[in-house]
């Protein structure tokens, strides 16, 4: 089931914090795990769902809630999605899952330009 072996992951995460990984990565993990619950409740009635039923349309559903119900912008859905990944590979290595879901799946950060304030401006900011 997706979510035991999310709570499994987190768990292990967990255990690791501090030695190999930062308190904001733990986090993190727990707030995708947290999105991933909501999005089962949301569009499937459910609270957990089997391996063997995350397809390729699960993915892309996911990340349509994202952008649409969680209000995210692209890339931090793309971070959520690669978080969900990071799970689902960690299910493949373990023959938890027999086929990647992900396997036609491309999505990419897309770069941000942002501007940066003059001295003027920050000196009337200061001012």
């Amino acid at each position: 089931m997706l979510i035991e072996v999310f709570e499994y992951h987190n768990h292990q995460l967990k255990e690791l914090e501090g030695i190999n990984f930062a308190s904001a990565t733990v986090k993190r993990y727990k707030t995708t795990l947290d999105h991933i619950k909501a999005f089962l409740v949301f569009k499937y009635k459910i609270n957990d769902i089997p391996l063997n039923r995350i397809k390729y349309s699960f993915i892309t559903d996911l990340e349509h809630y994202f952008k649409v119900n969680r209000k995210c912008n692209h890339n931090i859905t793309i971070k959520y999605i690669k978080n969900f990944r990071k799970v689902i590979n960690l299910a493949i290595k373990n023959e938890w899952l027999a086929k990647d879901p992900f396997s036609k799946y491309q999505a990419k950060i897309v770069e941000v330009r942002r501007e940066y304030l003059l001295k003027a401006e920050l000196q009337n900011i200061e001012n």
